[in-house]
């Protein structure tokens, strides 16, 4: 008999197991859709549990649906001082951070592959640290563009005077020759 050989080797695991064998099935009643049936569960210990069901974490949302997935390119021309910027882009629904900058050169042109959801809402946070934007003040006219790499279709097309900060509330790739940016749609 394997449990007795289990208890055997392992007595004092077995002593803690069982000692909780009661509430360990009172939570399996709970919480699983098809309990085993040699746990005999009622259909009141089956609606409600015993206790609170752990808080889920986050879950990246690209994860779960490969088939909707968008690949866009976001270009920024910076000013002469790329090491003042950042910039993110959060699932609008989740909160989840999808994409993020890392630190930058100055000087450096930057180009960085997004993997996005299509027709799904983020928005895109740029800030600059000195609050002059990427924009004529410091050498060069700076700007940042977002693309959708399957249609070639502009999502965003900005010029970089924006002080400390822009936020682009509703960044929607949707697959077509169309753009959708702060609740309106624009012909590319």
């Amino acid at each position: 008999d394997n449990d007795a050989a289990a208890a055997a080797l392992l007595p004092d695991v077995n002593a803690r197991v069982s000692t909780h064998a009661p509430w360990i099935r009172q939570q399996i009643c709970a919480y699983a859709k098809n309990p085993p049936s040699y746990l005999d569960c009622t259909k009141e210990e089956m609606k409600e549990p015993t206790s609170k069901r752990p808080k889920e974490r986050p879950v990246d949302p690209l994860q779960h649906a490969a088939s909707a997935i968008a690949t866009v390119t976001l270009t920024i021309v910076h000013d002469m001082y790329a090491s003042e910027l950042s910039w993110s882009f959060t699932d609008n629904e989740t909160g989840f951070v999808v994409a993020a900058s890392k630190p930058y050169e100055n000087e450096q042109e930057i180009v960085e592959s997004i993997t996005l959801l299509y027709q799904h809402p983020y928005t895109f946070h740029v800030q600059d640290s000195m609050g002059d934007g990427i924009c004529c003040t410091n050498g060069r006219s700076g700007h940042y563009r977002l693309v959708d790499d399957a249609t070639g279709t502009r999502l965003l097309d900005s010029k970089g005077d924006y002080g400390f900060e822009r936020k682009e509330e509703e960044v929607i790739v949707t697959g077509e020759s169309t753009i959708q940016l702060t609740g309106a749609v624009l012909a590319v």
